[in-house]
């Protein structure tokens, strides 16, 4: 068994559990909020403000997380873990580095490294992709280089740590019968006996062949890999997207969605119709509490400014059955969204978007969604996730860093006072 400080400790620590990216999408075009134009509006009373008193218009302040000359991939995601809030960034140091820095803050503003310096780190070509806590334990997947020559990164294997304190990591046991040449474990969530995780399974002798890969522990430290699973399939150029809430995870495939609990027992509760143009687009799903929105492109299309597309909104109380509320946010056709993140917080459901551009939208019951105006000189980056922490509402992201060697993101968070608007 191997031992390691691994520098990746936050869900979503280097592709977010909701399958986002960053997108080369055009901002969203400044038009006043409209409302959803399909499905029902909710209970909930909407929250509306003129442009000139919206209360998340003003009132932010920049806090840098890291130094120009550390600039990163930006600030990717975060949690709260053991009452500190923990946030992790991608390394690019090499064509085969995979490094992942990770800080923590018990203020929400003062930051240190999270990763022991005395402690070796992963191998080059490593990558932790999600974490989950649970059971007293610190349960993080990815994949693992073994011996990987000059760049090329090869071999890679699926792999698993566990840690009792969120530092010092103990790599599970490396048995290519569980953890498989070229496989990847992508998400990890905690379930009622243990910890239940999924990703790809790949030929061994072709990269290119590839399959769901299902993964249970019942102690977190050693491991089972599943097969015959009745479950989503992830097909080579079908992505999938994964959220995880109290309730279990959600899959959902450009066809089809799915839930389950324990990761060994899947339920279908959903065919998702083509979109417009007949096609099935990969999703976004996001975890609001106990329910779950998703996101996907229905339609394409191209204006002056580019490759456009439409997006629309679909909602599930508890990832079972699924509605369609209609455009996303209420936004016209032709805009590109590129949403990183939707969650629940103490001022409404909040969605983070816009890339390169920045844009906030609010909503009290995740139907009905109102644009924050005015945001662009007040960010001027990438929003990737938000947190409401003790008295803070703390947006984590990244703006363009450039260094003497080449363009970079530095990682950075912008925080506000966390009072509910009157």
């Amino acid at each position: 068994m191997r031992t390691a400080a691994i520098a990746g400790v936050a869900v979503g620590l280097i592709a977010s559990a909701v399958g986002f990216r960053l997108t080369d999408r055009q901002p969203p075009s400044r038009r006043p909020h409209a409302p959803l134009t399909e499905g029902p509006t909710g209970q909930a009373e909407r929250m509306v403000w003129a442009e000139s008193d919206h209360p998340l218009t003003s009132g932010w302040r920049r806090v840098p997380i890291v130094s120009v000359e550390d600039a990163s991939f930006g600030a990717r995601s975060a949690q709260v873990i053991d009452g500190l809030l923990v946030t992790s960034s991608k390394l690019s140091s090499g064509c085969c580095d995979n490094d992942v820095l990770t800080w923590q803050s018990a203020d929400g503003e003062t930051w240190v490294e999270r990763t022991t310096p005395d402690e070796p780190e992963p191998p080059r070509g490593s990558g932790v992709h999600d974490v989950a806590v649970g059971h007293g334990l610190h349960v993080a997947v990815g994949t693992w280089a073994s011996t990987p020559p000059n760049c090329s990164c090869y071999p890679i294997f699926a792999s698993a740590w566990f840690s009792v304190d969120g530092r010092h990591w103990t790599q599970a046991p490396t048995d290519p019968a569980v953890f498989g040449l070229n496989d990847d474990i992508e998400h990890v969530w905690v379930t009622p006996s243990g910890f239940a995780a999924v990703g790809l399974d790949r030929d061994e002798h072709d990269w290119n062949v590839v399959q769901a890969g299902f993964w249970t522990s019942n102690d977190g430290r050693t491991w089972t890999q599943l097969h015959g699973v009745e479950g989503p399939r992830h097909d080579r150029g079908g992505e999938w997207a994964v959220a995880k809430g109290p309730t279990g995870a959600v899959v959902l495939t450009p066809t089809t969605g799915w839930r389950t609990v324990d990761g060994v027992q899947w339920t279908k509760t959903a065919d998702f119709p083509p979109s417009a143009d007949g096609q099935h687009e990969p999703w976004q799903v996001f975890a609001l509490g106990n329910m779950f929105a998703g996101l996907r492109p229905v339609r394409s299309g191209s204006n002056d400014n580019g490759p456009t597309a439409t997006e629309e909104l679909w909602l599930s109380t508890d990832g079972g059955p699924w509605e369609r509320v209609g455009p996303a946010f209420g936004v016209l056709p032709s805009e590109n969204l590129a949403v990183s993140q939707i969650r629940p917080t103490p001022l409404g459901y909040i969605a983070l978007g816009g890339a390169p551009a920045s844009t906030i939208w609010i909503s009290t019951d995740a139907r009905s969604w109102q644009r924050v105006p005015d945001l662009e000189q007040i960010f001027g980056g990438y929003l990737n996730d938000v947190v409401a922490f003790k008295d803070r509402l703390i947006i984590f992201g990244g703006v363009d860093a450039p260094t003497s060697m080449q363009q970079r993101t530095r990682a950075m968070t912008w925080v506000h006072a966390l009072e509910p608007p009157t």
